[in-house]
């Protein structure tokens, strides 16, 4: 577990994950939001009092609770002046209650590796490259080097540049390229690998850069094999990181970045030029041939090509969004139905619709307290569409008050225009 005593935060803060694995008094919910001094917001569910057991004192907080944490638990301004607690630097220790019990600092970190998580959920474009936020564990430090967790990448079919940094407030900037011809969802506080702070030793730094940096080349070499080749190896996964961990402290790799960079580029161009089959080249001409200007026939067909993947219908896909959906039904208990009852048939028919769902991410197992039942519809095909009957949840579910956009009044703005977006159904 890791504790940060920190001067800085108002309140003490715990994260979800360590409350649910630690007994606790019965915590109340709420819906707050708590902004940080680097001007971010973090959620909080709601308040839990913690008894924190320090050698043979007993101390007391009430602590905020939340999904997302730089680490597991905070200990704000409000645990420090009710204990008196005092920071002494000159013995490298905290003091507690007038010095009545003593706890060692952790007097460096440059034989550990530090965790670094991100910051805000975000979607990357693909063959893209951001600068995001990272959470680390230490309040600043004026030099740190970062090293990525080779097993993420593997798995989400990205690049984290390895690179020298700093950490001001918490904070640290990276760079991640999404390689992939679509979109990659990075969920907030997923780890995306270690910072070291850098050590004096020049000699181990070098020692440990040529073993890093051949590690590295060959990742990267089964990295865009994988990724371009399609080789899907799942029983054949090694967990990267906990290998590396073992092999180096402090890693000093300046020259990697450009080769990555060019791999990436000579990949993204090799990718671009192959994957448009004759079939594909066939859809796109039927489906601009009604245009009758060549040159805007043209230029369609190069926004449809640039952006074909929006038209795959051979895989289900979801939006990727931050937005976490609510809907406000007041003090109303839950509503419970029973479900409808089918054939045979059909409840086949349903088990294959859920399982198909669930494998496309479209929906999760859940053990809410909340249900609704389900109908299905037969459809021109012969096979069949599921529709959620939420005719008891809309009757207690408080009405937004916005005006339902008036199509006769957007079928005028539109006339007379061959070309509009969704943007301009708005």
């Amino acid at each position: 577990m890791e504790v940060l005593v920190d001067t800085g935060a108002t309140n003490s803060i715990i994260q979800e994950t360590l409350l649910l694995k630690i007994q606790h008094h019965k915590f109340k919910p709420v819906q707050q939001k708590f902004f940080l001094a680097n001007k971010t917001s973090i959620d909080i569910i709601g308040y839990v009092t913690l008894e924190i057991k320090i050698q043979h004192i007993r101390t007391n907080v009430i602590a905020a609770i939340t999904k997302t944490l730089c680490c597991d638990l905070i200990l704000g301004e409000d645990w420090i002046k009710y204990y008196q607690v005092n920071i002494n630097r000159f013995r490298d220790r905290i003091e507690i209650l007038g010095n009545k019990v003593a706890v060692s600092l952790r007097k460096s970190f440059n034989n550990q590796l530090i965790p670094v998580k991100l910051q805000h959920s975000m979607s990357i474009p693909p063959h893209t490259e951001r600068i995001v936020d990272a959470f680390v564990a230490i309040l600043t430090s004026p030099k740190v080097f970062f090293s990525p967790g080779l097993q993420m990448q593997r798995t989400k079919k990205i690049v984290v540049t390895q690179v020298f940094s700093s950490v001001q407030n918490h904070l640290t900037k990276l760079m991640i390229n999404n390689t992939n011809d679509f979109p990659v969802y990075l969920s907030s506080n997923i780890s995306l690998g270690f910072i070291s702070v850098i050590a004096h030793d020049n000699k181990a730094v070098n020692e440990l850069e040529m073993l890093y940096k051949n590690k590295r080349n060959n990742f990267v070499n089964q990295l865009f094999s994988s990724t371009f080749n399609d080789s899907k190896e799942k029983n054949s996964q090694v967990d990267h990181d906990d290998q590396y961990r073992k092999n180096y402290k402090v890693v000093a790799n300046r020259h990697l970045q450009g080769k990555t960079q060019d791999i990436i580029k000579r990949n993204n161009l090799t990718q671009c030029t192959s994957t448009v089959n004759v079939d594909v080249e066939k859809t796109l001409d039927q489906a601009v041939k009604h245009i009758i200007n060549l040159q805007e026939q043209n230029e369609t067909r190069k926004i449809i090509q640039r952006y074909r993947n929006i038209f795959d219908t051979s895989s289900s896909t979801i939006a990727l969004t931050t937005i976490h959906h609510a809907i406000p039904t007041a003090d109303h208990p839950p509503i419970n139905s029973v479900p409808y009852r089918g054939s045979l048939q059909q409840q086949e028919a349903l088990r294959k619709l859920v399982k198909k769902m669930e494998r496309s991410k479209l929906i999760r197992p859940s053990a809410s307290p909340w249900s609704s039942p389900v109908l299905l519809i037969k459809k021109k095909d012969g096979g069949y569409r599921l529709v959620v009957d939420y005719r008891k949840l809309n009757s207690i579910t408080t009405k937004d008050s916005f005006p339902i956009p008036n199509i006769e009044a957007t079928l005028q703005q539109l006339a007379g225009n061959a070309y509009f977006s969704k943007l301009d159904l708005r």
